[in-house]
């Protein structure tokens, strides 16, 4: 709304960090945290001791704090980002709950062992801060040249939600990795 209304301010750029800390930083390390849990079979005994295994799914708030932090003062990222934003680390995190709350098969076997939820927290906090180009999904007009990327990736993403429903979350997340690294190894050519 801010943007729409050419109203900046110190204090606007300072709440906008802090809503985006909860949103993409708290939340899913909420839902990390929720999915071990379930996973492990944690009882409510209210025992802090017993939710020790789930607290690792906060690795990922603190990872997406630096990422947002370094975001706040990185000026390469106007047009591309570096690493993996919040907002779709965020995505594929609700995505492993829709698969887990809707017991979606066959995703639903991984999501459903804890040892793929801990890989998938550090491999997820590690591309948050990870230095590597990737695509913006943002503010550019439809044309194809110039967004081949960015309109294939749409068109592939429609195809995900067609045939996997709320895992394609999951899914459309890892296809626009896959498909940035792509376009780095492309671009190096």
């Amino acid at each position: 709304m801010a943007r729409k209304l050419n109203a900046y301010s110190a204090f606007g750029k300072e709440i906008d960090s802090l809503a985006d800390m909860v949103s993409f930083g708290v939340v899913p390390g909420a839902i990390f945290f929720k999915l071990i849990v379930e996973t492990l079979n944690i009882s409510s005994t209210y025992h802090f001791v017993d939710y020790l295994p789930a607290l690792p799914g906060f690795i990922f708030t603190v990872f997406a704090a630096w990422r947002l932090a370094k975001f706040n003062i990185d000026t390469r990222q106007s047009e591309e980002f570096r690493g993996l934003s919040t907002p779709p680390a965020t995505v594929f995190t609700l995505g492993l709950l829709l698969i887990h709350y809707y017991e979606l098969a066959p995703f639903k076997l991984l999501v459903g062992t804890p040892i793929f939820i801990y890989i998938c927290i550090v491999i997820l906090s590690i591309l948050l801060v990870m230095d590597f180009r990737m695509f913006a999904l943002k503010g550019r007009k439809l044309q194809w040249k110039g967004n081949e990327i960015l309109l294939i990736f749409i068109a592939l993403c429609m195809l995900m939600f067609f045939l996997f429903r709320e895992a394609a979350f999951s899914i459309n997340i890892l296809l626009y990795i896959a498909m940035s690294f792509l376009n780095n190894v492309l671009d190096k050519k």
